[in-house]
């Protein structure tokens, strides 16, 4: 990832996913080309250099749960 995307993201409140050899990560300080990290699925951190993230598509979940008449009365999704 470069270094500017990186720090857009940080910035950003959009939603995001940024991964670190396959593993989802939360970017807790930037400092020059060096991010720490802390690995979602354990807890760790970890200092890594940020060529080595990676961003990850989001599905776009408007298209995969229908709103509208047939979402409020359907016995799954409830709204």
């Amino acid at each position: 990832m470069e270094l500017n995307r990186l720090a857009d993201l940080m910035e950003s409140s959009d939603a995001m996913q940024i991964l670190h050899n396959q593993s989802p990560v939360w970017v807790e300080t930037l400092n020059g080309s060096t991010a720490t990290i802390k690995y979602l699925n354990s807890n760790q951190t970890a200092r890594v250099q940020v060529a080595e993230l990676v961003e990850a598509d989001l599905p776009d979940l408007e298209d995969q749960y229908p709103t509208g008449l047939y979402s409020r009365i359907s016995p799954i999704i409830r709204a």
